[in-house]
């Protein structure tokens, strides 16, 4: 169930988990938009639509507000 999109401030990594320990899957560059299908309440990090061109099970960004904002949503 989509949350509203973000859109990425910068070229961001997409990671298979919610920290900069998970495997890369991909990324994401500036001025692109993503889903948003949850949030890791801990760290902060958006649970994502993977990208068509992503193979992984799950795909996670920062939500730092320096790297993405949401745009819209509850």
């Amino acid at each position: 169930e989509s949350q509203g999109t973000v859109r990425i401030l910068v070229d961001l990594n997409i990671r298979s988990g919610p920290g900069v320990r998970y495997e890369r899957v991909g990324f994401l560059l500036r001025d692109e938009h993503a889903v948003v299908i949850g949030r890791d309440d801990q760290s902060g990090w958006w649970k994502i639509q993977c990208p068509p061109a992503s193979e992984a099970a799950e795909c996670w960004i920062s939500g730092g507000s320096q790297f993405t904002l949401l745009e819209s949503g509850d």
